[in-house]
């Protein structure tokens, strides 16, 4: 199984966002606190992204299995 690097770079970012060097750089000023915030924001995004992505991705998927019927994969794996 492959992980899309956009749940990868969410991770890294909220992760950055939570290492405790960062939470208590984030108290030193408001410009430091909404950069740690922005990771935040950074990491949703990326995780709304990959999320609208695998939907679309899926829908898709699902509508071109009503057309043309099941895979060459699908069959084998049921019978």
């Amino acid at each position: 199984m492959k992980v899309p690097l956009t749940i990868v770079a969410a991770l890294a970012a909220w992760a950055v966002g939570v290492w405790p060097s960062v939470d208590a750089w984030a108290d030193a000023s408001i410009l430091h606190h909404a950069l740690a915030h922005t990771l935040f924001l950074i990491a949703g995004g990326l995780l709304g992204f990959e999320a609208a992505h695998y939907a679309e991705t899926a829908a898709r998927h699902q509508a071109s299995e009503r057309e043309y019927g099941p895979t060459d994969e699908q069959e084998v794996a049921q019978s």
